[in-house]
C-alpha cells in the first residue's frame, strides 16, 4: 500500500520493499527536482551532508569498519592479488618508478616541478622528444608503453651533484649508459665516452 495515496500496488517478489506507487514516486521525484533548483535548499542539503561526512563519530566508525573489513582473510587475499596484478601492468610499473624517483628526490630535498600528467605520459613525451633514442648513445629504446620498456629515466645533472628532480632535468637512457654514468653530469659522460 502506498504511503502517500493509500492505493495498493504489486511488490516485486525478489526486489526491495517499495513504499510508494509508481505515480507517487514520479511526483515525489519531480517535487525534489523542483526543490533542488532553489539555491537555498541546495545549500542546506549540502551543509547537512557535509556535517554527516565530517562528523568525528562517523569518520571513526568508517575507519573501524575498514580496519575490521581488511582483517577478513578473504578480503586481504583479494587485495594482495589485485595489487600484485596491478604491479604487472604498464601503469603499475610506471607508477612505481615515479614514486621511487620522487622518494629519492624528497629524501635529498631536491624535488622540482613535474607536469600534472601521469608518469607514463611523462616517459612517453620524453621518448618522442628524444626521437625514440637513448639520450647519450643514440641507441634505439623501446616504447614506455610496452610492458618491457627497456629504458631508464636519468637525471642529466645527478641528484647527488645538486640536480633537481624535475622534468627539465630528466632524460631517457638505455640501461648500460645509465649504469656507466654513475654520478657524472650528462656533459661529463658525453665527453668521457665521445
Amino acid at each position: 500500500m502506498c504511503e502517500t495515496c493509500s492505493n495498493t500496488f504489486l511488490q516485486q517478489a525478489n526486489g526491495p520493499v517499495r513504499r510508494f506507487c509508481d505515480e507517487c514516486r514520479l511526483s515525489r521525484r519531480e517535487d525534489y527536482a523542483k526543490r533542488c533548483q532553489n539555491p537555498k535548499f541546495r545549500e542546506v542539503r549540502n551543509s547537512e551532508a557535509r556535517k554527516r561526512r565530517c562528523s568525528l563519530e562517523i569518520r571513526k566508525a568508517e575507519r573501524d569498519y575498514q580496519r575490521e573489513h581488511r582483517k577478513n582473510p578473504t578480503v586481504a587475499a583479494a587485495q594482495r592479488e589485485y595489487q600484485r596484478r596491478y604491479r604487472q601492468t604498464i601503469e603499475g610499473k610506471s607508477g612505481h618508478r615515479q614514486r621511487e624517483r620522487k622518494r629519492r628526490a624528497l629524501k635529498q630535498s631536491q624535488a622540482g616541478m613535474w607536469p600534472d600528467i601521469s608518469s607514463i605520459e611523462v616517459e612517453y613525451s620524453l621518448w618522442i622528444t628524444q626521437e625514440k633514442l637513448c639520450f647519450y648513445c643514440n641507441e634505439s629504446i623501446k616504447s614506455p608503453l610496452s610492458l618491457r620498456g627497456d629504458f631508464h629515466m636519468d637525471h642529466y645533472i645527478p641528484l647527488a651533484r645538486g640536480g633537481k628532480h624535475c622534468i627539465t632535468n630528466a632524460v631517457l637512457t638505455c640501461p648500460p649508459c645509465n649504469s656507466k654514468k654513475h654520478t657524472m653530469t650528462g656533459d661529463e659522460f658525453i665527453k668521457g665516452t665521445g
